[in-house]
């Protein structure tokens, strides 16, 4: 399996910027204040992200690599519950954070369930030291940029499948979230027999058209006007042993190798919406996956009390108090 992620050198338009003129000078001026205050505020890199045309040749793909060590961390026989969260390279602070809060060992079965963070490259940080001390980091060939993030999804199923086949279960999620791990370990325990996945699956299928908007598409890239049903918030859990290989064995059929651009959209349109729908794969919707930091919940219908999943949060300030803002969601009995 090979993919590669290229960023394509576009030469400027702008007018030469001399001083032939007053109105030549003004104009330029102009020009240069927009592109900084555009680019400032992320709006210019939107239209940036997607390739005019794809490069599509032959060998223009790159192997996914683990590191040299990666047999270290294959899950054993007792691994039921397999956690991969999404990080940059530098984000040392946030992994840290998660290690102290939601991710410790001592506050989930540590014997069942496996937590390990997905990395990048970035040329000026090495995370060698901080794996060796912590020995929790899944490090890749793949290269820290905003458009790569669809590779990490396909590097944790990659892994999952090759050094864990035995799970019951994958939950993938982003740096920014906080998981109640409690709450999924039950429920992939009663539902890993049912292949699906589980998350926030009502969201807006429309495909974004204005190039303004952080997750605007252009047609050349995805023509559909409408995505698949697909599951958002960055965290979600595929339930089922065979689901990852499942998934993996149908994305040659949708493009991914062969289109820098698909490689480019949305993780979690790929991943939970339109591979998983290619093998009729049901989206499970959830209330308990949360966009924002304030918990909404769903009744659990095993024990009729309500549960929360996971919030969103920005930074990795006052965690121990958003983590237990979305312990205490969970618990009150249903309505």
């Amino acid at each position: 399996m090979w993919f590669i992620a290229r960023i394509r050198k576009r030469k400027s338009h702008l007018p030469a910027c001399g001083v032939e003129t007053t109105a030549t000078t003004i104009v330029c001026v102009f020009l240069i204040f927009r592109i900084s205050h555009i680019t400032l505020h992320g709006i210019l890199s939107v239209s940036t992200v997607f390739l005019d045309a794809d490069d599509t040749r032959p060998g223009r793909f790159q192997q996914v690599r683990f590191s040299s060590n990666v047999e270290d961390f294959a899950c054993d026989n007792n691994t039921e519950l397999l956690v991969m969260v999404a990080t940059k390279a530098d984000e040392y602070d946030r992994r840290v954070s998660i290690r102290k809060t939601w991710g410790s060992p001592l506050r989930f079965n540590a014997t069942a369930t496996r937590l390990l963070f997905v990395t990048g490259i970035i040329h000026y940080h090495n995370n060698d030291e901080e794996n060796a001390d912590f020995r929790d980091m899944i490090l890749t060939n793949i290269r820290e940029k905003y458009q790569n993030l669809a590779l990490k999804t396909f590097a944790a199923l990659f892994f999952a499948q090759r050094y864990c086949p035995r799970v019951k279960c994958l939950v993938k999620a982003d740096s920014d979230n906080f998981l109640n791990i409690p709450a999924l370990e039950r429920y992939c325990r009663q539902n890993h027999e049912r292949p699906s996945i589980l998350g926030r699956c009502n969201i807006s299928r429309k495909v974004i058209r204005n190039r303004f908007v952080k997750w605007y598409v252009p047609p050349h890239v995805y023509g559909p006007n409408q995505y698949p049903r697909y599951c958002s918030t960055g965290a979600y859990m595929f339930l089922g042993r065979e689901t990852p290989i499942k998934l993996l064995n149908a994305l040659p059929h949708t493009g991914f190798y062969e289109s820098e651009n698909m490689r480019r959209m949305s993780e979690d349109v790929i991943f939970t919406g339109i591979v998983p729908s290619m093998l009729s794969l049901p989206r499970i919707h959830s209330d308990g996956f949360n966009f924002y930091e304030s918990p909404t919940t769903e009744c659990d219908e095993s024990t009729k009390r309500q549960i929360a999943y996971s919030i969103h949060a920005p930074d990795e300030i006052d965690a121990m108090f958003r983590y237990e803002t979305l312990l205490s969601a969970s618990g009150d009995s249903c309505q």
